[in-house]
């Protein structure tokens, strides 16, 4: 024990005699002051002046086989100019480092761990200030515990003495369990190049750590074996503040050799043994921090196969995200998935919980600008025998976040992945969230999704969806509420991918097109029994305005192929559109379908059931529901439906036709035993305004159409009551040449 001394000019390296210790020993600092030492070595048996095994030039060089080191109040200054290190452990097996109560400053590090294995690393109610580098764990630790402590450190060293593209200046560290609770991490600055974590930066722990070459079971000189079947990670009641770096200056976490096996094979095989990952951050805050990627945190997964009984989840529990800045992706969260393959029955879970995102920014360009509020993002994911990938985003808030490019709140991108056999499946789902004056400058102001390049088959699926949340006067050029973009994706063997917006309200959103909801499936193959549906139910759109088209909702459907028994669906079901405008079509849906082939027993249908649509205008076409169906072609016992039914048109005013329903038909071809078939049923027209067709205007503008099967304009057991027309046809407008039967109306 070394208790109530001054070390003033002097070193203390401590180790037990020859390193073979079977025991281990005690060692307590209590209440002492380490300033502008030599080195000074403490042996079992003899003191001599060196640094013993340690790399640098330490107050404390740590080594050999302890039961017990601990530090506790005392304090480690150095002067920023002699290069001064606080305590190194090197070569060591300790089965607890405790450091309580412990001041250091002014140092290149505080505490470096090397070439170690340790049981239990305990820091508590200690200041790092002034570090150029403050705790550096190498792996071979196994718990990691950090309390009511504060780092406020100012550089980027690295634990080898140089700037590297992984370093932090607070808390750098590998081990199978971390947890950091009531602790404040501010001003940290990683300012090398490519520098991550600029206050935390936590990686995988996966090998056997055996320093000394011992394989004594006893503690004195047994392996510690870090490579464990579960990794946890938690976070709890601690505050990233105003801390700087390349990646994830609050906090960096970084999974990416998770899970390789440490022995046997190269560093770029995957481990074939189940294993579990938990990381959770409850109760904690994200400030003011500056990154390229990820100011506030980063989760990084990579090149990693988890096997049955494995799973990974990262939690984030009742925190918040204010003021982050980010010049590229992601300034208050970015999660990145790369290479990753799921199988059996294994889960990945992402989970925001009560969490709030405030004036969040970041500020890129094309291809980056993506996710104000947070960005997660799912590349080459490869997914079989039922595993599933979950991203769960439940009643939290997006308030005046902003995006350079996409998403104002949420980006969420999922490219080139293999969704395969047995029931595999990809859910992105929000619930019970608000989003409010969140701003993207491309697309999607609150919520930004894009499923691009991916292949579902064998009953698998990936699904988006938005449940019980509230989106008000967001702004963005496309998608202002929500934009959702399916892009060269083929769905086949009874499989699906699904958009669904369900109990969900829009209100006073702003934009150039679909200012509430733009879906987009384009380049999509559908085959064998499969299905694209986007669905929104139950849902309001009030006062949304577009500067061009689709005030409240627009679907497009472009460029793709139905074929063998599958289909695509647009259906918006007991949804209220009152008071959105749009300056050009479609103020409260608008439907575009545009060169795409049904074939083979196959369907295209666009409904709209049970809605009501008030107050709507649309300078120009649609002030209820404008569709617009080119160039598509209808074959072998196929059929696209145009169908509206049960819904309530009152009050709306287009300026040239359609103030209810404007329909637009352009060159189709249709064969044998197909059909084209527009049904309008159980409807009520009521005091619509336009130059034609008030209530429902129906026009086909073609020259090149090829019709052998059967097309039709039905319209049963509808009410047209005072619609105005100051031209033509004050409740019905037709200039088709299709089969029209008008019944019980």
């Amino acid at each position: 024990m070394i208790e109530d001394t001054l070390f003033m000019d002097s070193f203390i390296t401590a180790r037990t005699q020859s390193g073979n210790n079977k025991h281990g020993l005690k060692l307590r600092i209590h209440d002492t002051d380490f300033k502008n030492s030599f080195p000074v070595n403490i042996g079992t048996e003899k003191i001599t002046i060196n640094n013993g095994p340690c790399k640098q030039l330490n107050y404390l060089c740590l080594s050999g086989n302890w039961n017990i080191l601990e530090i506790l109040r005392s304090n480690l200054e150095g002067n920023r100019q002699n290069q001064l290190h606080g305590v190194e452990v090197m070569q060591a097996n300790i089965q607890t480092l405790n450091l309580i109560n412990v001041k250091s400053c002014f140092l290149y590090s505080a505490l470096v761990i090397w070439s170690s294995a340790i049981g239990i690393f305990n820091l508590s109610d200690s200041i790092f200030l002034g570090n150029r580098d403050g705790i550096d764990i190498g792996q071979g630790v196994r718990y990691v515990l950090i309390s009511r402590s504060e780092m406020n450190n100012t550089g980027s060293w690295s634990g080898e003495g140089q700037v590297t593209e992984k370093c932090s200046s607070a808390l750098k560290g590998s081990a199978t369990r971390f947890k950091v609770e009531d602790s404040v991490f501010a001003h940290n600055r990683a300012s090398g190049k490519n520098c991550t974590g600029a206050a935390v930066y936590l990686r995988s722990s996966v090998y056997d750590v055996n320093p000394l070459g011992s394989n004594d079971e006893n503690f004195g000189g047994r392996v510690v074996k870090v490579y464990a079947e579960q990794h946890v990670i938690l976070i709890t009641a601690s505050t990233f503040e105003k801390n700087e770096a390349f990646k994830g200056a609050g906090l960096y976490i970084d999974m990416s050799d998770r899970w390789r096996w440490s022995k046997g094979f190269s560093q770029n095989r995957t481990a074939s043994q189940a294993v579990s990952s938990i990381i959770i951050i409850e109760k904690c805050e994200f400030n003011e921090n500056i990154a390229e990627f990820g100011a506030g945190l980063v989760t990084y997964f990579t090149e990693s196969m988890l096997t049955k009984g494995s799973s990974f989840s990262t939690l984030i529990y009742n925190s918040s995200f204010h003021r982050n800045k980010a010049t590229l992706s992601g300034a208050g969260a970015y999660l990145h998935y790369f290479k990753v393959s799921v199988h059996n029955d294994v889960t990945i879970m992402i989970k925001f919980s009560s969490t709030e995102f405030i004036e969040n920014i970041n500020t890129g360009q094309w291809p980056n600008g993506n996710g104000g509020g947070m960005h997660v993002k799912f590349t080459s994911l490869s997914l079989m025998s039922s595993a599933s990938v979950k991203t769960a985003v439940n009643n939290c808030s997006f308030t005046s976040n902003t995006a350079g490019q996409l998403g104002g709140g949420i980006s969420v991108r999922v490219e080139s992945c293999f969704v395969n056999s047995s029931h595999s499946s990809i859910i992105l789902q929000t619930i019970g969230s608000t989003f409010t004056t969140n701003r993207a400058n491309q697309a999607g102001g609150g919520i930004y999704a894009l499923v691009d390049s991916c292949s579902v088959a064998s009953h698998s699926s990936i699904t988006l969806q938005t449940i019980d949340s509230t989106f008000i006067s967001n702004r963005a050029v496309t998608g202002t509420g929500i934009q959702i973009w399916l892009t060269s994706c083929s769905v086949e063997s009874y499989s699906s991918i699904m958009s669904e917006t369900t109990h969900s309200a829009f209100i006073t959103n702003t934009g150039g097109s679909g200012s509430g909801i733009n879906a987009v499936a384009m380049a999509c193959s559908v085959y064998l029994d499969s299905s694209i549906t986007l669905l929104t139910n139950n849902s309001i759109f009030l006062g949304n305005r577009a500067g061009l088209d689709g005030a409240a909702i627009l679907t497009r459907v472009v460029l793709c192929s139905i074929d063998w028994y599958s289909s695509i669906i647009s259906q918006t079901t007991d949804s209220n559109f009152t008071s959105n405008i749009a300056e050009l079509m479609g103020a409260g849906i608008l439907t575009e379908v545009h060169s795409c082939s049904v074939d083979s027993h196959s369907s295209l249908l666009v409904r709209t059931i049970d809605s009501t649509f008030t107050s709507n205008t649309a300078e120009w076409l649609g002030a209820g529901i404008y569709t617009d169906v080119r160039s598509c072609s209808v074959d072998s016992d196929s059929s696209f439906t145009l169908h509206t039914t049960g819904s309530i048109f009152t009050f709306n005013t287009a300026r040239d036709e359609g103030a209810g329903i404007f329909i637009m038909i352009h060159s189709r071809y249709i064969n044998r035993n197909s059909f084209f078939e527009i049904q309008t049923t159980d409807c009520s027209f009521m005091s619509g305004k336009s130059e034609r067709g008030a209530g429902l205007s129906v026009k086909h503008e073609s020259e090149d159409t090829c019709v052998y099967g059967e097309v039709t304009v039905a319209i049963t057991d509808c009410r047209f009551l005072n619609n105005s027309a100051s031209r033509e046809g004050g409740s019905l407008y037709f200039k088709v040449f299709l089969t029209t039967q008008v019944k019980d109306t």
